[in-house]
């Protein structure tokens, strides 16, 4: 990794925001007595801090003219009940997530396309377009609007309504758009796809799950924690390692499975082996 003057000169080396790190460092900085449980626990923090101010903003969007407007009571409603978690049973944090990113794509719409028709990759500004965004927002110019809006409420609401149909759309009400819909684990063999019929035998199921981004606990249907493991050197009796599907990667093997549960269900398992069952000996021929 590299930073300050020296990042400058290669330009965006495509770095995720440093918002997970900042959590992760504020919950490590908050601890009285850092041991492997401790440290176990922030791996699990889901907390949207990240989202926090985008919150306050759709909150402030959300006045009462325009939630009577727009019959917006019961979008309101979630979220300000939310728990501020990407928590699987949580439609407020649903929310939230799809308002930023809807207003993003809007905000930058006319640069993604601007970008494309050059031969370059729009997707390339995802992950640095968080701070410019505010910066636009604190500020609020009209001559930084994209093309079609008159003022930047008008932006903001359009951000709401769409966000709010593509998830009413997507998932049929706005009751069924909790987290845990939205936020599934697809943890797949590499052969499945080709094995007709029986391919799915070889796939963990689908389950819903808390985490997301730009947290400690990173989590998405296509990435996230492979493993969580604490260890510290000479104490390795008290370490923990809990992964996901199991030890073997053979689907008739007792261990292809054997430590998912504990994985979805945040047990801290052992970091040393248990108990030898079965021995691979490896023979030298002559």
């Amino acid at each position: 990794m590299i930073g300050g003057e020296a990042y400058q000169l290669i330009g965006n080396g495509g770095y995720d925001l440093g918002a997970r790190g900042w959590q992760i460092h504020q919950g490590l900085t908050a601890l009285q007595h850092a041991d492997e449980q401790a440290l176990h626990q922030i791996q699990l923090d889901n907390r949207a801090l990240m989202l926090q101010r985008w919150r306050d903003l759709l909150l402030e969007v959300l006045d009462s003219e325009t939630v009577e407007q727009h019959q917006l009571q019961s979008y309101r409603q979630y979220i300000v009940s939310s728990s501020q978690r990407a928590a699987v049973d949580d439609v407020g944090y649903s929310l939230v997530r799809a308002f930023r990113l809807q207003l993003l794509q809007l905000q930058f719409a006319p640069l993604s396309a601007y970008l494309e028709q050059h031969g370059a990759r729009s997707q390339d500004l995802k992950y640095p377009l968080e701070a410019p965004m505010w910066q636009l927002l604190q500020h609020r110019r009209p001559d930084t609007l994209p093309p079609g809006f008159s003022d930047w409420p008008a932006l903001l609401l359009a951000a709401v309504l769409q966000s709010k149909t593509e998830l009413e759309q997507q998932y049929g009400s706005l009751a069924q758009s909790n987290w845990g819909a939205l936020n599934e684990a697809r943890i797949q063999h590499p052969l499945a796809s080709a094995i007709p019929l029986l391919g799915d035998w070889l796939n963990m199921p689908a389950t819903p799950m808390n985490g997301d981004r730009h947290m400690p606990r990173v989590q998405l249907p296509g990435f996230g924690q492979s493993e969580r493991m604490v260890v510290a050197p000479g104490q390795e009796q008290l370490g923990i390692l809990t992964i996901p599907a199991g030890q073997s990667g053979h689907p008739l093997s007792p261990f292809y499975r054997a430590d998912h549960q504990y994985w979805l269900n945040e047990v801290a398992l052992p970091f040393l082996p248990g108990e030898k069952k079965y021995q691979l000996l490896l023979t030298p021929q002559g």
